[in-house]
Parts: structure tokens; sequence; C-alpha cells
């Protein structure tokens, strides 16, 4: 069920009473910054995956009409099952990045929507400097794949918005989205990511930033990227391994948490190649729910964090304990 982003906690005062009887003076309020609670207003949410540390970024939210965005189902089912999760079937879409920290690096998973996409969407910057970052911390940026919402925030106003980043990317969806043959025969719904590539990624090409990468490539010691095509020919998951624990970074591997998790079959509007998209999804999660491993989500609630068991011909997903951070 999608959680409330507005959570809050009470700071409970103390006032000491010396042995003297002199009362001590009230202790000086926390600084706003370490309120519990403002981790999780602020737009982030960190946790530790072995020697990393994992931020969890919320880029903002989108609208999304899943009664019209899901196929391989019907209008009416998806409204039974938003209805039994006590949701329209037009609800806000989390939009997530995440940075991983760590081997002295700081690397970026995905950039959010920048100004490519109108809405509430476009925060990650801000984000970034909540957690305690600057553009220029940045070393890298993998993108799961190239649509707006996960690449539009790697420029500002036409520059370079991280300038000492190298962009790492799968050679296969760097080729489709470059390729005049596949935007020739691309569906109407994939031409404005064909239209935006050159804006998006075409800055960090012409600086010699772009780095195009195979399957399993290592961008750093524990981080690695694994193609898993369908939604883009060239999508990827990034795993990230350390002392014995798992994170895998999912991208649009899924998007409707309310129905995807249990039907897996059902596939969305904007996968180009929907048996490969349902075949991706249906490989990491059962990988995933083997090992239990950690699942984090470009499109499920913020934080988009958690583990998924085997329930049926399905998963059940279970969120992180989200606000953790706020009490460490």
């Amino acid at each position: 069920m999608r959680l409330s982003h507005a959570l809050c906690a009470a700071a409970l005062g103390a006032v000491l009473v010396p042995a003297t009887g002199a009362i001590a003076q009230t202790p000086a309020p926390i600084p706003d910054h370490q309120q519990m609670g403002t981790a999780r207003s602020a737009g982030f949410y960190v946790m530790r995956v072995g020697r990393f540390k994992v931020v969890a970024l919320l880029d903002g939210l989108q609208t999304m009409p899943f009664d019209k965005q899901l196929v391989r189902t019907t209008p009416a089912h998806v409204r039974d099952r938003m209805a039994d999760y006590f949701l329209p079937t037009t609800v806000p879409l989390s939009t997530n990045a995440f940075l991983i920290k760590g081997e002295g690096r700081r690397i970026l998973v995905d950039t959010g929507a920048g100004g490519f996409i109108d809405g509430k969407v476009g925060l990650l910057q801000q984000r970034l400097a909540a957690a305690g970052y600057k553009p220029e911390d940045i070393t890298d940026i993998i993108l799961t794949h190239f649509h707006f919402d996960h690449a539009g925030g790697l420029v500002k106003n036409g520059a370079i918005a991280f300038p000492n980043a190298m962009l790492q990317v799968s050679r296969i969806e760097a080729e489709h989205w470059f390729s005049p043959a596949a935007r020739a025969a691309a569906a109407a719904n994939q031409q404005p990511t064909f239209q935006a590539a050159p804006k998006m990624i075409g800055p960090y090409r012409a600086a010699g930033k772009l780095q195009m990468r195979d399957d399993g490539y290592a961008v750093a010691p524990g981080v690695t990227m694994l193609l898993r095509p369908g939604h883009t020919p060239g999508s990827v998951v990034v795993k990230l391994d350390s002392d014995g624990q798992t994170m895998l970074f999912m991208g649009d591997l899924l998007h409707s948490e309310e129905v995807q998790f249990a039907e897996t079959g059902v596939a969305f509007a904007f996968d180009e190649n929907k048996n490969n998209a349902v075949t991706s999804r249906r490989r990491t999660f059962a990988e995933a729910a083997d090992k239990g491993s950690w699942l984090a989500f470009a499109h499920v609630s913020f934080p988009g964090i958690g583990h998924i068991r085997s329930d049926g011909q399905g998963y059940r997903w279970m969120p992180t304990q989200y606000g953790v951070d706020a009490i460490e």
C-alpha cells in the first residue's frame, strides 16, 4: 500500500533537577535537520548495504492512470485491484533515484526528470543538497534506461548537471536511441525519447564522459550492470554486493506495486517489448526472492526499497521500515 510522505515524529524535551535543587537549563533545541522525521520529509532516505551507504532520492510524483497504462489485463480488473488497496486507478507515482556511496565513489542510479516532464518532478538536485551532496560530488551515473524520468536530470539548461561524473550506459540502449533505423520503426509513444536523447546524453558524449558498457560490467567493486531488456532494448538492473548483502536497483522493471507484484504477466503500455519485459521481471523477481535480496524500485512508493516473497503465482511486497534512518 502506498505510504504517506508526510510522517512526523514529536521531540520530547526534559528538564533536569540536579542535587543542589537548582533547575538545570533546558537543552538547546535540536537543529531542524537533526529532528526525527526530517530525513523523510526532506525527500531522502538512508540505509546501509554492507560497506556501502545507499540514499534513496525522491525526484517527485507523476500522475499515473493505471487502468489506461497497464496492459495484458482489463481496466475493470485494474480498478478492482486498486480498490483492494483503497486507491483510485489514477494515483501519484513516485519517481525515485538512488545514490550509492562507497569504495571512494558516489554513484547515481538514474537522475530523475530534470526539466523534461511537467509536474511535481525534477527535484533531484534539491534532494541531493538536503542529503548533504553537491552535483560536483558525483563520480559516476548509471542510467537504467533513457526515458525522460530517468535521464532528464543529466542536464540543466542544456549543460552537464554533474560536471565530474562519468556517464555509464548500456551499449545496447545507447545504440538503440541514437539509431535512425530504430527511430523510423518505433511506435509513436517512443518518438519523444528519440527526440530528447541527444539533448540528455549528447553533452556527456561531446565532453568524452559517455561510456557504453556491456552486460555484466562492474562500474566499481561490487557494483555491476545487468542487462534486463524489455521496457527498453538495453534496460539494466544495477546489482550492489557487499559483505554478504545484495541490493538490486530495478529501474522500470515494475510500475504498479498494487498489480504487478501479484500478477507478473501484466505489462506496461510503454514497455517496448512486452514479452521481454515480463521475462526480465519474472527472472529477476525469482532470483531476488530466492536470495532475499533488497530491491530498490524507481516507481514504488518512496523510498521504493524492500523485499519480496513468493506468494502463489506472484509475489508479496514487504517495504523497508520507512523512517529507521531518522533515529540512527
